[in-house]
């Protein structure tokens, strides 16, 4: 069973079509070829069915829904392609039919995520949250534009009964395009502690801003390891989503510079790494005998002096006064100080 790739301590990008497609079928799939042939992790799919379940039909843009809909069998043909093309499948269901889309391929499918428009909605949590737990697939819930009142009621019902390492809050929002004085990343590390859940980073800055890499390598740096950016086959080329949208060689490239930036965190424990104990070896003065002495000698501090040598055997921690140590065997002037020399402490 292929691991899924939500719950890896490396980078991990999340492709976000969104709606660049503008249902048109084929750009849509050379855009899973062309995120393929790159070697992104993950790719998500906004899914529609049935417009009257999500809009009014005054609403302004509701009239222009059909051309951006696809039917159950087109994204049955969508998320196979893409889960045989080597693409981690995430689903963000904006209808309950589109939940009933996800139960038919969830084999396919790495993780379901519900939209923050739709999170006011009990029914496809409910649902949502059902499909969750039957086929242990990460449920994934959009927090931004919530209060933290509201996000507490609903990931209270979302946690009931189910495994929290089955939920993941991501933190992003789309102001086409969004400011960065607007995106406070710390909230990030405030809602993790607060839940208990995972956070994942989606970038939604302009594509061609210089400050949209250091928005993901700051969301790195906090220990942001999964993040979701918009991709598109052309960047600049002006349709739907495009101007948060991303090229996938982009991509990969955001990938391999969120992977230095944990690398270089770390895990933040105290063990010394190969880096460390190399340089431990080499740069420390240590104490070495400031004479010949013989065995059975008593040491006062007068008989240590401390040298940097090209290299040294023992392991030396700190120690104020080596007075009244007794000489096991005779040593030089010179040697090392070692504690296999030492009959016995004072």
């Amino acid at each position: 069973m292929i691991r899924n790739k939500l719950y890896s301590t490396g980078s991990i990008i999340i492709g976000e079509t969104a709606f660049i497609h503008e249902g048109d079928f084929e750009y849509l799939n050379k855009l899973i070829h062309s995120m393929s042939e790159e070697n992104i992790d993950m790719i998500k799919f906004q899914v529609l069915i049935n417009k009257d379940d999500y809009m009014e039909n005054n609403h302004p843009f509701y009239n222009d829904l059909d051309k951006y809909i696809f039917s159950e069998v087109e994204w049955g043909e969508i998320i196979e392609k893409s889960y045989k093309l080597g693409l981690q499948v995430i689903i963000t269901a904006i209808d309950i039919s589109a939940l009933d889309l996800v139960s038919e391929y969830i084999h396919y499918i790495s993780a379901i995520e519900i939209h923050p428009s739709c999170m006011m909605n009990p029914n496809l949590l409910r649902e949502a949250k059902k499909i969750s737990m039957q086929n242990q697939t990460p449920l994934l819930v959009g927090i931004s534009g919530y209060t933290v009142d509201e996000i507490d009621d609903m990931i209270g019902f979302l946690k009931t009964d189910n495994k929290e390492n089955n939920l993941f809050l991501v933190y992003g929002f789309q102001n086409y395009p969004t400011n960065f004085s607007d995106v406070n990343l710390k909230k990030m590390k405030a809602y993790e502690a607060r839940f208990g859940l995972k956070c994942i980073y989606a970038d939604h800055s302009r594509h061609d801003d210089p400050c949209k890499s250091t928005s993901i390598s700051a969301a790195a740096a906090l220990g942001c390891n999964i993040q979701e950016i918009h991709v598109c086959l052309e960047e600049g080329v002006e349709r739907t989503d495009y101007i948060t949208s991303v090229s996938p060689i982009h991509l990969k490239g955001y990938r391999k510079q969120i992977s230095e930036i944990i690398n270089l965190i770390g895990n933040g424990d105290f063990s010394l790494s190969s880096g460390e104990k190399k340089y431990s070896k080499t740069f420390k003065i240590v104490p070495i005998y400031k004479g010949n002495f013989k065995k059975g000698h008593v040491l006062c501090d007068s008989d240590i002096d401390f040298k940097r040598l090209s290299s040294f055997k023992n392991k030396h921690g700190f120690k104020i006064t080596y007075k009244g140590l007794k000489l096991s065997m005779d040593v030089e002037l010179g040697e090392e100080f070692d504690w296999n020399n030492i009959q016995e402490e004072r």
